[in-house]
């Protein structure tokens, strides 16, 4: 059965942990999307860059990600770096862009991870698991159905960077998808906005086949992703995951 499925991340490259998971989704026949919240406009060490022009670069680089991936679309919400706060209408962003595709599966960062210091990441999981678990209520932005909008409840919710992963997903076939993705962020890998050298390049690959060999090793396959899994329940989380991704 074709599923819609959603990423949503706090920056223009947070759907990185979860990228080979996504391209095998894409290659499935699921439907995949990609919720960037923010615009990365203050990851960048040089000054002599304007915050503008940082944030239209990571926008093209999350724009090619997404295509190597084979997302079907994806948004940019534009709030500013740094400066995420759970609010109503963070709360109404995502629950729109949640019903508008109709998600039955969400990736997003584990906001209870126990090392987790950006409140982006921890304030975009938070509010994505609130309102994935709301989102089928018709009381909650009800404006929204006047658009045509209509309640979805989300089944499934993978939550990355997980301190307690539960779910390992076999990414041995898109392993080579999850590190080109990653190469087109390359003002996040060299602090440069020119195109990567191949030692940079090299480097690259060798740190994510390593760590996704570590992954792999739990389940006996060559790559893997990790996972907090959740199903889905009506205000609430069921402790069972059901998962649709195969293993």
């Amino acid at each position: 059965m074709k599923k819609n499925v959603v990423c949503v991340g706090a920056h223009p490259d947070d759907e990185m942990p979860c990228a080979g998971t996504l391209a095998k989704m894409a290659k499935q026949g699921h439907n995949v999307y990609i919720c960037c919240v923010t615009n990365g406009d203050k990851g960048y060490f040089d000054l002599s860059v304007s915050a503008e022009e940082l944030a239209a670069r990571r926008l093209e680089e999350l724009k090619a990600a997404a295509k190597v991936i084979g997302a079907k679309d994806f948004v940019d919400l534009g709030y500013l770096d740094g400066e995420v706060l759970l609010t109503p209408s963070l709360r109404a962003d995502i629950t729109k862009n949640i019903r508008k595709w109709k998600a039955s599966v969400v990736f997003t960062h584990d906001p209870w991870r126990t090392t987790e210091a950006s409140l982006d990441h921890i304030n975009v999981g938070l509010m994505t698991c609130h309102v994935g678990v709301y989102s089928g209520f018709p009381h909650f932005h009800s404006e929204q159905l006047k658009d045509g909008i209509e309640p979805q409840r989300v089944e499934e919710f993978y939550l990355f960077g997980s301190s307690e992963p539960n779910f390992y997903s076999d990414i041995t076939e898109t392993i080579d998808q999850k590190i080109n993705s990653r190469l087109c962020h390359e003002s996040q890998i060299t602090q440069a906005l020119t195109p990567l050298d191949e030692k940079a390049r090299q480097m690259l690959e060798q740190r994510l086949r390593r760590t996704a060999a570590i992954c792999g090793k739990h389940i006996g396959v060559e790559y893997a992703e990790e996972f907090k899994a959740f199903s889905g329940g009506s205000g609430h989380f069921d402790w069972f995951p059901q998962g649709v991704i195969s293993k």
